[in-house]
């Protein structure tokens, strides 16, 4: 299949156009706002557009001759909170352009990222695709709004949009370049590799689904490449299944370190440490994934990708 990736030199982004490409012999086209230095050899061997989805007259023909298109290009949490006027510009206004654009080229099928975070804070066990909606920051309010234009072009034109909702991705990114570093995760690992410590803001109790980029990529291409019939569902939870505290999170890094380094490193907490948010353990329900074949990779994929990102920082 020819791909079409809007956001494609992101972290979710570049790790599917190289996994699509080389894996699966599909052909990349990437949509990028900027080509960052690392990113130049990509030009040899992707169609690489720099453009604001926001704006009709640089993407018109983007989808051309393309099969799917899969839509990342957003604002990520840290950059919502401080310009949710863009964040919301983006996702909303820059949605509908790439899925305006996708209609006129009768591209087969869309995959929407969105969040997990679209439900909110999680007052039950279980979280599936019917639970309620509850957007409580800038960011999730932009990737839900997003959402419902894929819905409303599902309606109005056929368009075949498959909104996807991510947990908590981690893993190390395709170059140490790419910010992702504000992750939880990320942040934990880099802080114990960096200073030999980690400093929690919060008690670290709260819970979270964390998801590997490994299952992210699994996830996507079940979706991008199952036959449309076998693609019941309009919207789909993507994690783990499983949810870990954050202090738990801390301690797999801690543990991660030893192992590679044979040497310890500190956690302590911060002055004024923030009360955590959703203390329970939850599921977050992924058998509309698993119906596709989705397996996860199951609760040792912690600690194997925070060493692989260990790795990555000291290369």
């Amino acid at each position: 299949m020819k791909i079409f990736i809007t956001g494609g030199l992101g972290y979710i982004g570049s790790h599917l156009a190289r996994f699509l490409s080389l894996q699966r012999g599909h052909e990349i086209k990437i949509l990028s706002l900027n080509i960052p230095p690392v990113f130049e050899d990509w030009k040899q061997q992707h169609e690489i557009i720099r453009a604001d989805i926001t704006r009709e007259n640089e993407i018109s023909g983007c989808c051309r001759d393309c099969d799917a298109v899969i839509h990342l290009a957003s604002l990520d949490k840290q950059e919502s909170q401080r310009n949710p006027r863009r964040a919301l510009e983006v996702s909303i206004w820059g949605t509908r352009n790439i899925l305006q654009e996708a209609v006129r080229s009768k591209v087969e099928r869309l995959i929407y990222f969105s969040t997990i975070h679209v439900y909110g804070i999680p007052r039950d066990e279980k979280i599936d695709e019917n639970y309620p909606i509850n957007p409580l920051t800038d960011y999730s309010l932009a990737r839900y709004a997003g959402e419902l234009y894929c819905r409303r072009f599902r309606q109005r034109h056929g368009l075949n949009a498959i909104v996807l909702r991510p947990s908590n991705g981690y893993g190390a990114p395709v170059y140490k370049e790419v910010d992702r570093w504000a992750e939880v995760v990320h942040d934990f690992s880099r802080s114990a590799f960096r200073e030999k410590k980690i400093v929690m803001e919060s008690e670290g109790s709260q819970r979270r689904d964390f998801i590997p980029i490994s299952d992210i990529i699994q996830g996507t291409r079940l979706l991008l490449e199952a036959p449309l019939p076998k693609i019941e569902y309009d919207i789909y939870n993507l994690g783990s299944g499983l949810n870990f505290s954050i202090r738990e999170v801390a301690e797999a890094v801690k543990k991660a370190y030893r192992n590679l380094y044979r040497a310890e490193i500190r956690i302590a907490f911060a002055p004024d440490i923030i009360p955590a948010d959703i203390k329970n353990p939850f599921t977050y329900d992924i058998g509309r994934m698993k119906e596709l074949g989705f397996r996860p990779r199951g609760p040792e994929a912690l600690e194997e990708e925070i060493e692989k990102i260990f790795r990555l920082l000291g290369s």
